[in-house]
């Protein structure tokens, strides 16, 4: 008789995954341009992006390199989930 709590575990780690792709490219982004947008710059100071030219970090470079990392973790997640159902399922 297969082992249930494992094939739950391992379902569960999958749906965990998914859940963290959708997290990282639905509701991250929508939270990053909340924050860019909540304080308005002077003209004048050197945090502004016209004043300090491409020195400056941009939010959208950032996420395109972390977001890969995230996918990469999702992915390894999914993966170790399926492995644990077929375990599960295998009795």
């Amino acid at each position: 008789m297969a082992n249930t709590q494992l094939t739950m575990a391992g379902l569960g780690t999958m749906l965990l995954s998914v859940v963290l792709i959708v997290v990282i490219f639905q509701i991250v982004p929508v939270i990053g341009y909340s924050v860019d947008n909540a304080v308005d710059i002077p003209v004048n100071s050197t945090w502004n992006a016209s004043t300090a030219g491409s020195s400056l970090p941009n939010g959208s470079e950032t996420w395109g390199t972390l977001a890969s990392f995230g996918v990469l973790t999702a992915v390894i997640l999914f993966v170790g989930g399926f492995i644990g159902a077929l375990k599960g399922i295998r009795g």
